[in-house]
């Protein structure tokens, strides 16, 4: 039973009571101009139009066809069929239009509604609002072409309250409830600086949403995000928590699936350790790799890698399949990889663990490493340029040595040749002289 119905019971009981006893009493004031109208009571209330009714209060007016204000102060229904049921300064201005009671609320819209509060609007037709200063836009306000406003609009906003920056006073700031505003039809809206859940209170007051799991799958919270016309989307889920073990930490882990209602296949992991992981390629648009803090005014202790290029070296790389794949963080397929307990030896800070206790392998500073083995290798290359080039130039200078005695032995030999050459012209010369004389002698 919908608010303006009871309220129009209400009135419909008071005016029979009233023609029962025969008595319409007097209050001060008070005007019925609208044929079928009653004014109950009150003082300065006013009903002109046909079958309105003002049940009491002061100041209010029931202006339109069948429009009803039951009580309160300073309220007034102008549309028709529209109800005010009490409060103070309420205006019930759209056909069928409801408020309930609050302070200052204005409810223009087609069949719209407001059960209460301060400041609230309800200006597009089918809408709510609700709370504090929650205001759905008009027609003219958001200039809809088919005078609806922010029609089938939902809003409720919270009692928040700010400081004024620009309050004169600086003693005595002023605060305020700021509007919260819809920004289009067929919205649902909230304003709840304290915190929204689902399924339960919120965490805190500092957490926006506190999704609770259902009774039917407790150990999960999730969140499924689809296409309207297909059963396939994502899902959001949280859970694996440990739980009713003392001092445990916070270990829940996240998930993002790809889901068809029924089956699912993980795309991403958050375990509860910190370890992140993707079943697929994971993408930098720009390329390089993920960046790190590195200036040196957030180091100390810097010290330089020893023996890189023997340490890289003692890595072993392998092809290898999983032994049992899944759709997580074991595919099916041939990679390439290392074999972390082989790892460990050179590189344990490489080294860590899932949630199941099964070792991981996660390079840390491979670039840096990958730089100083290549400097190692230069450097090796540099020390067999320069053992090359002192070699040469021994035997170079051996060469030279060489070619000197060389030359030195061959002026001795070109002496030596002379020398014997004369000798030999010498001796020539001598044996033609006794020979000479020889025959001299034998002539005699």
């Amino acid at each position: 039973m919908n608010i303006q119905y009871c309220i129009h019971l209400k009135v419909v009981a008071v005016i029979a009571l009233v023609l029962a006893c025969g008595v319409m009493p007097a209050f001060a004031g008070n005007s019925v101009t609208g044929s079928h109208a009653v004014v109950a009571g009150g003082d300065l209330n006013t009903a002109s139009g046909i079958y309105s009714a003002v049940g009491g209060g002061g100041q209010n007016t029931a202006s339109v066809n069948s429009s009803t204000v039951a009580g309160g102060f300073g309220s007034k229904a102008t549309g028709g069929n529209s109800t005010v049921g009490g409060g103070e300064e309420n205006m019930a201005s759209g056909f069928g239009a409801t408020i309930a009671g609050g302070r200052d609320n204005h409810s223009m819209g087609y069949l719209s509604s407001i059960p209460g509060g301060i400041e609230n609007q309800a200006g597009g037709d089918y809408s709510f609002a609700a709370g504090n200063h929650a205001r759905i836009r008009s027609a003219a306000e958001n200039t809809d072409p088919n005078q609806k406003g922010d029609y089938g609009t939902f809003m409720w906003a919270d009692s928040t309250t700010i400081v004024d920056p620009n309050a004169i006073c600086t003693f005595c700031p002023y605060t305020y409830t700021p509007e919260f505003n819809s920004s289009g039809p067929n919205q649902f809206l909230i304003r709840a600086n304290g915190g929204f859940a689902l399924n339960a209170t919120p965490v805190n007051s500092n957490v926006a949403m506190t999704v609770v799991a259902p009774n039917g799958n407790p150990g999960y919270a999730s969140i499924f995000l689809r296409q309207s016309n297909s059963d396939n989307g994502m899902l959001v889920s949280s859970g694996d928590a440990s739980i009713g073990i003392a001092n445990a930490a916070n270990n829940a882990a996240f998930y993002v699936d790809q889901y068809n209602g029924s089956g699912h296949t993980r795309r991403l992991s958050l375990d509860g350790l910190g370890n992140f992981a993707v079943t697929a390629q994971a993408y930098k648009p720009g390329g390089g790799s993920w960046a790190a803090s590195s200036d040196a005014r957030l180091k100390t202790n810097v010290l330089p890698l020893e023996n890189a290029l023997d340490r890289l070296l003692a890595l072993r790389g392998v092809t290898f399949e999983y032994s049992h794949p899944d759709n997580g963080m074991h595919p099916v397929g041939t990679f390439t990889g290392f074999i972390a307990q082989e790892v460990e030896p050179a590189f344990p800070n490489w080294i860590g663990h899932d949630q199941n206790g099964y070792l991981t392998v996660g390079p840390q500073g491979f670039e840096a490493l990958t730089v100083e083995a290549l400097r190692a290798l230069n450097n090796k290359d540099e020390i067999h340029a320069s053992e090359y080039e002192r070699r040469v130039t021994k035997l170079e200078t051996e060469n030279a040595e060489l070619r000197d005695q060389l030359a030195r032995q061959s002026m001795l030999q070109q002496t030596s040749v002379a020398e014997l050459r004369q000798q030999i012209g010498q001796l020539s010369a001598l044996l033609n002289v006794r020979s000479t004389r020889a025959t001299s002698s034998a002539g005699e």
